[in-house]
């Protein structure tokens, strides 16, 4: 009988609640208890839940399925550890196909499906649904998000000040105002953007002025922060942009999707290698012996992304120019120069030009961004092509002590520094332009001693013969004798 009240109570609240008119999106606190299921949500994007009949309290239980029921998609879930909330997200529909159908309440009620059985989604949730699939580390029930967004564990905001919808039960999902919902999310996204402000200012610069050129010394981290920006323009989603790790993995992920291309420029390379040229192939006859040669206009690495980002207006993609100043711009560009402006690739001030060689019309897409890296310390490739610089904006990576982690590094991190302040010498150069970065310097014991004697000794070797420092050789021996 007790069975049977709570099932009829359920079902009756349910009707209840469809009649109401539901309009806008609704928020929710969504709190996971246990460590493990929380990081398991945070890598797959959901939010999980294991509530059954006759091993969790009924009433609870029901109380959870009422709330589930009322979800849609494009709802939006604060995801919270205890009285923490770590990011939101927008919910979307059950990523993976279900095996079956059935009724919320009976299913969970009466245990019908066991472990192994596949995935269940149901005919009154919109999106809630069981992932009981043999080998997965979390099964249970869950909702999925598009992405969690703005999570930073060292970011989160408390949940003081939330205010609960009335007569919706206080539970592990429960929904909230509008007011506190968005509330809490500006307090993440200002958390975040104060967390990672040292990349989401450049992410927003390369949005706006679409050409980048992130210039510094060696050491500072540029060609690192071209690989973050492209991961968080390609994927606004993605959180974690000061682990290394996880950034090169999505970052290749990327790459392998073609959203992502990098290259560096040389002197030997020309218009033919990056946009289009006349190709050579090997001619071979039937036992594979080669018997001529045959010419065919092969699509150079900017060509290609081109089409790619033209065929997929809705996706950024990125370019990524590794050393872009020691490259010869007029040989590489041609007449493409004058298509990099962004005013160049919207609707309004559309150009296109037809290319050299396969005589097709040719376009920069507005969703593509470029970024380079100019090494400022590099005397040998003189200044960069005014052209260039025009269509560019630039931004300067300094030296940043507060990354070195050990004390040691930052013991030599110092004395370097203060080295070439005290012997800079060029009045046409900033010193800030030639100081060694910190990358150099994130080491310790061994690793440390090997860097300085073979990497930052011969460097500061060549600023005294090339006049950037005003001392000699012997000076920079003593240095290193002294760290």
């Amino acid at each position: 009988f007790a069975i049977f009240a709570t099932e009829l109570c359920f079902n009756f609240v349910y009707q209840m609640k469809e009649q109401w008119h539901r309009s806008g999106v609704n928020y929710y606190v969504a709190r996971i208890t246990d460590d493990y299921y929380f990081k398991q949500a945070l890598n797959e994007q959901y939010w999980c839940t294991q509530q059954r009949y006759n091993q969790q309290d009924n009433r609870t239980v029901t109380n959870l399925l009422n709330v589930v029921r009322e979800i849609r998609e494009g709802d939006v879930l604060l995801l919270t550890n205890g009285n923490r909330i770590y990011a939101y997200g927008k919910v979307c529909v059950c990523r993976a196909a279900s095996d079956r159908t059935a009724n919320l309440a009976s299913t969970i009620e009466k245990n019908q499906y066991e472990h192994d059985s596949g995935i269940v989604s149901y005919e009154d949730s919109a999106v809630f649904y069981e992932n009981l699939m043999d080998g997965t580390d979390n099964w249970g029930e869950r909702i999925d998000v598009d992405s969690w967004t703005a999570y930073c564990k060292s970011s989160a905001v408390t949940t003081s000040g939330v205010k609960e919808v009335k007569g919706l039960p206080l539970m592990s999902l429960f929904q909230i105002t509008k007011a506190s919902a968005e509330s809490k999310i500006n307090e993440l996204n200002n958390q975040f953007n104060k967390r990672y402000k040292h990349i989401m200012d450049k992410v927003e610069l390369v949005l706006k002025k679409k050409n980048v050129i992130l210039q510094g010394a060696p050491g500072t981290g540029k060609t690192f922060s071209t690989a973050t920006i492209a991961v968080k323009i390609c994927d606004d989603g993605f959180n974690e942009l000061d682990n290394r790790d996880k950034v090169m993995v999505q970052y290749h992920n990327l790459e392998s999707q073609g959203r992502v291309a990098f290259c560096t420029f040389h002197q030997s390379m020309d218009y033919e290698d990056f946009v289009e040229g006349w190709k050579p192939k090997a001619v071979k006859d039937a036992q594979g012996k080669v018997i001529g040669m045959e010419y065919s206009i092969e699509k150079g690495i900017f060509r290609q992304i081109c089409e790619k980002a033209e065929d997929n207006p809705d996706l950024p993609y990125v370019l990524i120019i590794d050393e872009i100043n020691r490259g010869n711009i007029s040989k590489i560009l041609g007449e493409l120069i004058t298509l990099l402006e962004p005013d160049k690739r919207g609707e309004r001030n559309h150009l296109n030009i037809r290319l050299s060689y396969s005589k097709k019309p040719f376009s920069v897409p507005e969703n593509l961004y470029l970024i380079g890296t100019m090494n400022t310390t590099d005397r040998s490739t003189g200044v960069i092509d005014y052209a260039l610089r025009r269509r560019f904006a630039f931004i300067t990576m300094k030296t940043n002590k507060g990354l070195i982690a050990s004390d040691e590094g930052k013991e030599c991190f110092d004395k370097v520094e203060k080295f070439i302040v005290e012997h800079f010498s060029d009045p046409n150069t900033d010193v800030e332009e030639i100081k060694i970065g910190h990358s150099y310097f994130m080491y310790n014991g061994e690793d440390l001693k090997m860097n300085m004697e073979y990497e930052v000794k011969p460097l500061l070797m060549e600023y005294v013969k090339d006049g950037i420092l005003n001392c000699s050789c012997n000076d920079v021996e003593e240095l290193m004798k002294n760290l």
